[in-house]
């Protein structure tokens, strides 16, 4: 057994720290870039079938990630604001089976609540064609 063994087994959290500090140099984060895109290339199905895999086994942590910052920047609501909003329905119609969409004013962005797809659709023929209607119905 060599020094270098014999040291890592004898103090293991000193070693883990040593390694820990070196990993944060710029210097070893580029050899081990390097030493990286080294074994990537010659272990391209290797490295693709465990990137697959990964990527299955995260999706649904992924999805939830993305969907809440979707939520945060489109609209200023958490996830947790945005389901409670979407469990209770629609707005219009009371609707409660998915899809259920967020709707807001599209000039100032501002939640107004929660429609089906269905109302939804009839809110933005509405929104767009106002005038229209509203003189058709006038007569």
């Amino acid at each position: 057994m060599d020094k270098y063994r014999r040291y890592r087994l004898k103090d293991l959290d000193g070693y883990r720290a040593k390694k820990r500090a070196l990993t944060k140099t710029p210097a070893h984060r580029e050899v081990r870039r390097l030493y990286m895109q080294k074994w990537r290339a010659a272990n391209r199905e290797k490295h693709n079938a465990s990137a697959r895999l990964s990527h299955a086994r995260h999706r649904e942590a992924r999805n939830a990630v993305a969907r809440a910052r979707h939520y945060l920047v489109k609209y200023g609501l958490s996830a947790e604001a945005a389901l409670a909003m979407k469990r209770a329905g629609c707005g219009l119609c009371a609707r409660t089976t998915p899809p259920l969409h967020i709707d807001h004013d599209h000039a100032t962005g501002i939640v107004r609540g929660v429609l089906c797809v269905k109302c939804n659709t009839a809110l933005g023929w509405y929104e767009k064609f106002s005038t229209q209607i509203e003189s058709y119905l006038r007569g």
